[in-house]
Protein backbone atom coordinates (compact mmCIF):
# COMPACT_ATOMS: atom_id res chain seq x y z
CA UNK A 1 0.00 0.00 0.00
CA UNK A 2 2.81 2.40 0.91
CA UNK A 3 4.53 1.62 -2.39
CA UNK A 4 1.32 2.39 -4.32
CA UNK A 5 0.89 5.72 -2.51
CA UNK A 6 4.53 6.60 -3.23
CA UNK A 7 4.08 5.77 -6.92
CA UNK A 8 0.95 7.94 -7.11
CA UNK A 9 2.75 10.87 -5.45
CA UNK A 10 5.68 10.56 -7.83
CA UNK A 11 3.30 10.31 -10.78
CA UNK A 12 1.46 13.49 -9.79
CA UNK A 13 4.66 15.45 -9.12
CA UNK A 14 6.31 14.16 -12.26
CA UNK A 15 3.22 14.97 -14.32
CA UNK A 16 3.56 18.62 -13.27
CA UNK A 17 7.24 18.59 -14.24
CA UNK A 18 6.39 16.77 -17.45
CA UNK A 19 3.82 19.42 -18.36
CA UNK A 20 6.34 22.17 -17.74
CA UNK A 21 8.93 20.36 -19.83
CA UNK A 22 6.48 19.69 -22.68
CA UNK A 23 5.30 23.30 -22.61
CA UNK A 24 8.85 24.58 -23.03
CA UNK A 25 9.49 22.13 -25.86
CA UNK A 26 6.20 22.86 -27.59
CA UNK A 27 7.06 26.55 -27.83
CA UNK A 28 9.94 25.54 -30.07
CA UNK A 29 7.83 22.98 -31.95
CA UNK A 30 4.59 24.89 -32.43
CA UNK A 31 2.29 23.40 -35.05
CA UNK A 32 -0.32 24.95 -37.28
CA UNK A 33 -3.71 23.53 -36.39
CA UNK A 34 -6.84 23.00 -38.43
CA UNK A 35 -9.82 24.60 -36.60
CA UNK A 36 -11.55 21.21 -36.59
CA UNK A 37 -8.76 18.80 -35.61
CA UNK A 38 -5.13 18.33 -34.53
CA UNK A 39 -2.61 16.25 -36.43
CA UNK A 40 0.74 14.68 -35.63
CA UNK A 41 3.90 16.09 -37.17
CA UNK A 42 7.53 15.10 -37.28
CA UNK A 43 9.69 16.36 -34.43
CA UNK A 44 12.97 15.59 -36.11
CA UNK A 45 15.51 18.38 -35.55
CA UNK A 46 16.92 20.48 -38.36
CA UNK A 47 20.02 18.70 -39.62
CA UNK A 48 23.43 20.27 -39.15
CA UNK A 49 25.02 16.97 -40.05
CA UNK A 50 25.93 16.84 -43.76
CA UNK A 51 23.60 14.00 -44.73
CA UNK A 52 19.89 13.76 -45.43
CA UNK A 53 17.52 11.06 -44.26
CA UNK A 54 15.95 9.13 -47.12
CA UNK A 55 13.43 6.26 -46.77
CA UNK A 56 14.00 2.94 -48.46
CA UNK A 57 13.44 3.07 -52.24
CA UNK A 58 10.58 0.57 -52.02
CA UNK A 59 8.89 2.67 -49.34
CA UNK A 60 9.31 5.86 -51.37
CA UNK A 61 7.82 4.21 -54.44
CA UNK A 62 4.88 3.00 -52.39
CA UNK A 63 4.38 6.46 -50.91
CA UNK A 64 4.25 8.02 -54.36
CA UNK A 65 1.48 5.64 -55.36
CA UNK A 66 -0.66 6.45 -52.33
CA UNK A 67 -0.06 10.17 -51.92
CA UNK A 68 -3.08 11.32 -53.91
CA UNK A 69 -5.32 12.85 -51.27
CA UNK A 70 -8.48 12.53 -53.36
CA UNK A 71 -8.14 8.75 -53.11
CA UNK A 72 -7.79 8.49 -49.31
CA UNK A 73 -9.87 5.60 -48.05
CA UNK A 74 -12.18 6.12 -45.08
CA UNK A 75 -13.59 3.78 -42.49
CA UNK A 76 -17.01 3.90 -40.94
CA UNK A 77 -17.08 5.43 -37.47
CA UNK A 78 -18.34 3.14 -34.75
CA UNK A 79 -19.35 3.90 -31.20
CA UNK A 80 -17.27 2.45 -28.42
CA UNK A 81 -18.34 1.33 -24.95
CA UNK A 82 -16.44 0.19 -21.86
CA UNK A 83 -17.26 -3.41 -22.84
CA UNK A 84 -15.59 -2.86 -26.20
CA UNK A 85 -12.45 -1.58 -24.48
CA UNK A 86 -12.21 -4.66 -22.29
CA UNK A 87 -12.74 -6.87 -25.32
CA UNK A 88 -10.01 -5.13 -27.27
CA UNK A 89 -7.51 -5.54 -24.45
CA UNK A 90 -7.89 -9.29 -24.77
CA UNK A 91 -6.99 -8.99 -28.46
CA UNK A 92 -3.92 -6.82 -28.00
CA UNK A 93 -1.60 -9.83 -28.10
CA UNK A 94 -2.52 -10.40 -31.75
CA UNK A 95 0.81 -10.48 -33.58
CA UNK A 96 -0.71 -8.84 -36.65
CA UNK A 97 -1.75 -5.77 -34.67
CA UNK A 98 0.63 -2.85 -35.24
CA UNK A 99 0.86 -0.83 -32.02
CA UNK A 100 1.74 2.85 -32.42
CA UNK A 101 2.51 4.81 -29.21
CA UNK A 102 0.70 8.15 -29.07
CA UNK A 103 0.89 10.98 -26.53
CA UNK A 104 -1.52 13.90 -26.76
CA UNK A 105 -1.09 17.17 -24.86
CA UNK A 106 -2.87 20.49 -24.61
CA UNK A 107 -1.06 23.74 -25.34
CA UNK A 108 0.26 23.86 -21.77
CA UNK A 109 1.83 20.42 -22.07
CA UNK A 110 -0.69 18.53 -19.93
CA UNK A 111 -1.53 14.94 -20.91
CA UNK A 112 -4.97 14.47 -22.48
CA UNK A 113 -6.30 11.24 -20.99
CA UNK A 114 -10.01 11.27 -21.92
CA UNK A 115 -9.72 10.62 -25.66
CA UNK A 116 -12.06 8.08 -27.28
CA UNK A 117 -11.33 5.82 -30.22
CA UNK A 118 -14.00 7.51 -32.36
CA UNK A 119 -12.05 10.80 -32.07
CA UNK A 120 -8.97 9.35 -33.75
CA UNK A 121 -7.85 8.52 -37.25
CA UNK A 122 -4.60 6.88 -38.25
CA UNK A 123 -3.04 7.00 -41.71
CA UNK A 124 -0.38 4.73 -43.15
CA UNK A 125 1.26 6.24 -46.23
CA UNK A 126 -1.74 8.63 -46.22
CA UNK A 127 -4.29 5.82 -46.45
CA UNK A 128 -6.63 5.69 -43.47
CA UNK A 129 -6.53 2.43 -41.52
CA UNK A 130 -9.21 0.89 -39.34
CA UNK A 131 -8.37 1.30 -35.64
CA UNK A 132 -8.80 -1.97 -33.75
CA UNK A 133 -7.51 -0.81 -30.38
CA UNK A 134 -6.98 2.44 -28.50
CA UNK A 135 -5.94 2.83 -24.90
CA UNK A 136 -3.30 1.74 -22.44
CA UNK A 137 -2.72 -1.94 -23.24
CA UNK A 138 -2.40 -4.48 -20.46
CA UNK A 139 1.12 -5.49 -21.45
CA UNK A 140 4.56 -5.58 -19.90
CA UNK A 141 7.60 -3.78 -21.31
CA UNK A 142 11.11 -4.88 -22.15
CA UNK A 143 13.31 -1.98 -21.05
CA UNK A 144 16.91 -1.81 -22.23
CA UNK A 145 18.92 0.57 -20.07
CA UNK A 146 22.16 1.58 -21.80
CA UNK A 147 24.60 3.71 -19.81
CA UNK A 148 27.61 5.50 -21.26
CA UNK A 149 30.69 4.46 -19.27
CA UNK A 150 33.33 6.53 -21.05
CA UNK A 151 35.63 8.55 -18.75
CA UNK A 152 33.47 11.68 -19.07
CA UNK A 153 30.60 9.87 -17.27
CA UNK A 154 32.48 8.68 -14.19
CA UNK A 155 31.37 11.69 -12.13
CA UNK A 156 27.66 10.92 -12.78
CA UNK A 157 27.64 7.31 -11.55
CA UNK A 158 26.05 7.92 -8.14
CA UNK A 159 23.42 10.25 -9.53
CA UNK A 160 22.51 7.73 -12.23
CA UNK A 161 22.15 5.03 -9.55
CA UNK A 162 19.71 7.14 -7.53
CA UNK A 163 17.75 8.11 -10.63
CA UNK A 164 17.33 4.50 -11.80
CA UNK A 165 16.04 3.54 -8.36
CA UNK A 166 13.30 6.18 -8.65
CA UNK A 167 12.51 5.06 -12.20
CA UNK A 168 12.05 1.41 -11.17
CA UNK A 169 9.35 2.40 -8.66
CA UNK A 170 7.24 3.68 -11.54
CA UNK A 171 7.28 0.35 -13.38
CA UNK A 172 4.97 -2.62 -13.08
CA UNK A 173 6.32 -5.72 -11.35
CA UNK A 174 6.20 -7.71 -14.60
CA UNK A 175 8.21 -5.16 -16.60
CA UNK A 176 11.67 -6.49 -17.43
CA UNK A 177 14.92 -4.51 -17.52
CA UNK A 178 18.29 -5.18 -19.08
CA UNK A 179 21.32 -3.20 -17.89
CA UNK A 180 24.22 -2.66 -20.26
CA UNK A 181 27.25 -0.37 -20.28
CA UNK A 182 29.04 0.86 -23.33
CA UNK A 183 32.23 2.52 -24.41
CA UNK A 184 33.70 1.24 -27.62
CA UNK A 185 31.36 -1.79 -27.40
CA UNK A 186 28.18 -2.97 -25.67
CA UNK A 187 28.69 -4.91 -22.42
CA UNK A 188 25.63 -6.51 -20.84
CA UNK A 189 25.71 -6.49 -17.04
CA UNK A 190 22.36 -8.20 -16.47
CA UNK A 191 20.01 -9.64 -19.11
CA UNK A 192 16.26 -8.94 -19.19
CA UNK A 193 14.83 -9.66 -15.75
CA UNK A 194 11.90 -8.62 -13.57
CA UNK A 195 14.16 -8.91 -10.51
CA UNK A 196 14.49 -5.19 -9.70
CA UNK A 197 17.02 -5.77 -6.90
CA UNK A 198 19.29 -7.52 -9.38
CA UNK A 199 18.93 -4.52 -11.70
CA UNK A 200 19.88 -2.04 -8.95
CA UNK A 201 22.99 -4.05 -8.09
CA UNK A 202 24.00 -4.04 -11.75
CA UNK A 203 23.53 -0.28 -12.04
CA UNK A 204 25.66 0.36 -8.94
CA UNK A 205 28.63 -1.51 -10.36
CA UNK A 206 31.54 0.86 -10.95
CA UNK A 207 33.00 0.48 -14.38
CA UNK A 208 34.82 2.56 -16.99
CA UNK A 209 35.18 1.92 -20.69
CA UNK A 210 37.39 3.50 -23.33
CA UNK A 211 35.97 5.39 -26.30
CA UNK A 212 32.33 5.80 -27.32
CA UNK A 213 30.87 3.83 -30.22
CA UNK A 214 27.19 4.79 -30.07
CA UNK A 215 26.44 3.93 -33.69
CA UNK A 216 27.89 0.42 -33.40
CA UNK A 217 26.23 -0.09 -30.00
CA UNK A 218 22.78 0.50 -31.55
CA UNK A 219 23.53 -2.06 -34.26
CA UNK A 220 24.69 -4.63 -31.67
CA UNK A 221 21.67 -3.97 -29.45
CA UNK A 222 19.30 -4.55 -32.34
CA UNK A 223 20.92 -7.75 -33.63
CA UNK A 224 21.53 -9.33 -30.24
CA UNK A 225 18.49 -8.23 -28.22
CA UNK A 226 15.73 -6.21 -29.91
CA UNK A 227 15.18 -8.68 -32.76
CA UNK A 228 15.12 -11.56 -30.28
CA UNK A 229 12.49 -10.01 -27.98
CA UNK A 230 8.99 -9.43 -29.31
CA UNK A 231 6.54 -7.11 -27.63
CA UNK A 232 7.03 -3.49 -26.62
CA UNK A 233 10.74 -2.72 -26.44
CA UNK A 234 11.91 0.54 -24.87
CA UNK A 235 15.53 1.75 -24.96
CA UNK A 236 16.79 4.32 -22.44
CA UNK A 237 20.06 5.74 -23.66
CA UNK A 238 22.16 7.74 -21.16
CA UNK A 239 24.93 9.50 -23.07
CA UNK A 240 26.23 12.79 -24.47
CA UNK A 241 25.69 11.44 -27.99
CA UNK A 242 29.29 11.97 -29.11
CA UNK A 243 30.60 9.00 -31.08
CA UNK A 244 34.39 8.70 -31.22
CA UNK A 245 35.19 5.10 -32.13
CA UNK A 246 32.52 3.62 -34.46
CA UNK A 247 34.02 2.20 -37.64
CA UNK A 248 31.47 -0.11 -39.25
CA UNK A 249 28.42 2.08 -38.58
CA UNK A 250 27.65 5.78 -38.89
CA UNK A 251 25.03 8.39 -37.99
CA UNK A 252 22.72 7.45 -40.86
CA UNK A 253 22.96 3.67 -40.55
CA UNK A 254 22.40 3.82 -36.77
CA UNK A 255 19.19 5.84 -37.22
CA UNK A 256 17.90 3.42 -39.83
CA UNK A 257 18.71 0.44 -37.57
CA UNK A 258 16.81 2.05 -34.68
CA UNK A 259 13.78 2.69 -36.88
CA UNK A 260 13.73 -0.84 -38.25
CA UNK A 261 13.89 -2.27 -34.72
CA UNK A 262 10.46 -0.67 -33.99
CA UNK A 263 11.69 -0.03 -30.43
CA UNK A 264 11.01 3.32 -28.77
CA UNK A 265 14.19 5.20 -27.81
CA UNK A 266 14.33 7.61 -24.87
CA UNK A 267 17.78 9.24 -24.79
CA UNK A 268 18.85 11.17 -21.71
CA UNK A 269 21.47 13.63 -22.93
CA UNK A 270 24.10 14.86 -20.49
CA UNK A 271 26.35 17.60 -21.82
CA UNK A 272 29.86 16.63 -20.67
CA UNK A 273 31.70 19.28 -22.70
CA UNK A 274 32.40 21.53 -19.71
CA UNK A 275 34.54 18.81 -18.13
CA UNK A 276 36.89 18.94 -21.09
CA UNK A 277 36.89 22.74 -21.21
CA UNK A 278 37.81 22.86 -17.52
CA UNK A 279 40.32 20.01 -17.75
CA UNK A 280 38.43 17.90 -15.19
CA UNK A 281 38.51 14.63 -17.14
CA UNK A 282 41.48 12.49 -16.14
CA UNK A 283 42.56 8.93 -16.83
CA UNK A 284 40.37 6.74 -14.61
CA UNK A 285 42.49 4.37 -12.46
CA UNK A 286 39.93 1.61 -13.10
CA UNK A 287 41.09 1.44 -16.70
CA UNK A 288 43.75 -1.17 -17.27
CA UNK A 289 45.79 0.83 -19.72
CA UNK A 290 49.32 0.94 -21.07
CA UNK A 291 51.66 3.92 -21.04
CA UNK A 292 51.19 4.21 -24.78
CA UNK A 293 47.40 4.62 -24.49
CA UNK A 294 47.86 7.36 -21.87
CA UNK A 295 50.42 9.05 -24.13
CA UNK A 296 47.90 8.89 -26.96
CA UNK A 297 45.34 10.62 -24.75
CA UNK A 298 47.80 13.41 -24.01
CA UNK A 299 48.59 13.75 -27.70
CA UNK A 300 44.87 13.72 -28.48
CA UNK A 301 44.22 16.52 -26.01
CA UNK A 302 47.00 18.61 -27.53
CA UNK A 303 45.75 18.03 -31.07
CA UNK A 304 42.02 18.17 -30.28
CA UNK A 305 40.13 20.40 -32.66
CA UNK A 306 43.00 20.62 -35.13
CA UNK A 307 42.96 19.12 -38.60
CA UNK A 308 45.95 16.94 -37.71
CA UNK A 309 44.12 15.57 -34.68
CA UNK A 310 41.07 14.63 -36.78
CA UNK A 311 43.25 12.96 -39.41
CA UNK A 312 44.97 10.83 -36.75
CA UNK A 313 41.91 9.78 -34.77
CA UNK A 314 38.84 10.66 -36.81
CA UNK A 315 37.72 13.03 -34.02
CA UNK A 316 38.30 13.13 -30.27
CA UNK A 317 34.82 14.10 -29.08
CA UNK A 318 36.08 17.39 -27.72
CA UNK A 319 34.95 19.91 -30.33
CA UNK A 320 31.82 22.03 -30.11
CA UNK A 321 30.68 20.69 -33.48
CA UNK A 322 30.90 17.06 -32.28
CA UNK A 323 28.72 17.88 -29.27
CA UNK A 324 26.13 19.59 -31.48
CA UNK A 325 26.03 16.56 -33.76
CA UNK A 326 25.77 14.25 -30.73
CA UNK A 327 22.80 16.12 -29.29
CA UNK A 328 21.18 16.27 -32.72
CA UNK A 329 21.65 12.52 -33.19
CA UNK A 330 19.96 11.65 -29.88
CA UNK A 331 17.11 14.09 -30.59
CA UNK A 332 16.56 12.57 -34.03
CA UNK A 333 16.86 9.07 -32.58
CA UNK A 334 13.97 9.83 -30.21
CA UNK A 335 11.83 11.63 -32.79
CA UNK A 336 12.18 8.88 -35.40
CA UNK A 337 11.18 6.10 -32.98
CA UNK A 338 8.35 7.80 -31.06
CA UNK A 339 10.28 8.61 -27.89
CA UNK A 340 11.72 11.89 -26.70
CA UNK A 341 15.14 13.22 -25.87
CA UNK A 342 15.47 14.64 -22.36
CA UNK A 343 18.48 16.96 -22.08
CA UNK A 344 19.81 17.55 -18.57
CA UNK A 345 22.42 19.88 -17.12
CA UNK A 346 25.43 18.38 -15.34
CA UNK A 347 25.74 18.79 -11.56
CA UNK A 348 21.98 19.13 -10.99
CA UNK A 349 19.02 17.02 -9.91
CA UNK A 350 17.65 17.02 -13.47
CA UNK A 351 18.84 13.48 -14.15
CA UNK A 352 16.41 12.09 -11.59
CA UNK A 353 13.63 14.21 -13.12
CA UNK A 354 14.51 12.88 -16.59
CA UNK A 355 14.04 9.27 -15.45
CA UNK A 356 10.77 10.23 -13.75
CA UNK A 357 9.49 11.87 -16.94
CA UNK A 358 10.22 8.72 -18.93
CA UNK A 359 8.62 6.54 -16.27
CA UNK A 360 5.46 8.71 -16.30
CA UNK A 361 5.33 8.55 -20.10
CA UNK A 362 5.50 4.76 -20.05
CA UNK A 363 2.67 4.62 -17.51
CA UNK A 364 0.38 7.18 -19.23
CA UNK A 365 1.21 6.67 -22.92
CA UNK A 366 -1.61 5.24 -25.01
CA UNK A 367 -1.44 3.08 -28.11
CA UNK A 368 -3.33 2.90 -31.36
CA UNK A 369 -3.53 -0.64 -32.72
CA UNK A 370 -4.41 -1.45 -36.32
CA UNK A 371 -3.94 -4.14 -38.93
CA UNK A 372 -2.22 -2.81 -42.01
CA UNK A 373 -3.91 -3.34 -45.36
CA UNK A 374 -0.45 -3.29 -46.95
CA UNK A 375 1.02 -6.79 -46.85
CA UNK A 376 4.46 -5.82 -48.22
CA UNK A 377 7.29 -6.68 -45.84
CA UNK A 378 10.57 -4.87 -45.12
CA UNK A 379 9.31 -1.45 -46.15
CA UNK A 380 9.13 1.84 -44.27
CA UNK A 381 5.58 3.03 -43.68
CA UNK A 382 4.90 6.63 -42.76
CA UNK A 383 2.36 7.14 -39.98
CA UNK A 384 0.12 10.10 -39.22
CA UNK A 385 -2.52 10.45 -36.48
CA UNK A 386 -5.41 12.91 -36.45
CA UNK A 387 -7.39 13.84 -33.32
CA UNK A 388 -10.86 15.29 -33.72
CA UNK A 389 -10.09 18.19 -31.34
CA UNK A 390 -8.32 21.47 -32.14
CA UNK A 391 -5.21 22.99 -30.57
CA UNK A 392 -3.58 19.79 -29.30
CA UNK A 393 -0.04 18.49 -29.59
CA UNK A 394 0.04 14.94 -31.02
CA UNK A 395 3.32 13.04 -30.64
CA UNK A 396 3.76 9.62 -32.25
CA UNK A 397 6.42 7.55 -33.95
CA UNK A 398 6.08 8.74 -37.54
CA UNK A 399 7.16 5.50 -39.20
CA UNK A 400 6.92 1.75 -38.89
CA UNK A 401 8.72 -1.16 -40.54
CA UNK A 402 6.77 -4.31 -41.29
Amino acid sequence: MKKLILILIVLVCSQILFAQSENAENKENSISQNPQYSESKSYRPERIYPTKFSPDKKSKKKKDKTKKKDKIKTVEKTKISSDDIREEKTRVEDKELIMIPVSVFDEKGKFITDLKKVELKIFENEIEQEISFFGIPDISYNIFLLIDKSPSFVSYEKEINRSVETFIKLLKSEDKIMVAYFGDKLNTEVDLTDDKEKVLKAVKKEKTEEGTAIYEVIETLNKKYLQANSGQNIVIFVSDGVDTTSKGENYESALRTAEKSNAVFYPITIDTSEQYKNGKVTVDPRLNRTKNSVANDILGSILAGTNLGKIISGGFGLSEEEYKIGKQFLTELAASTGGRNVAVKPASDELKTAFELIGVTIRLQQFIGYRSNNSENNIRKEIKVRVNRPNLIVRIRDNYYQ
